[in-house]
């Protein structure tokens, strides 16, 4: 996870934020809020 973190550009876990979240799930996208990262 520090590694994730790093490559996020963040320094350590509590930085990341909404921002950093994606879903391949269109659904789950549209239920929770966070950014569907897939092809519409």
């Amino acid at each position: 996870m520090k590694v994730m973190a790093r490559a996020a550009g963040h320094g350590h876990l509590s930085g990341f934020n909404m921002e950093d979240l994606t879903t391949f799930n269109k659904d789950m996208a549209q239920l929770t809020g966070v950014a569907y990262g897939g092809v519409l």
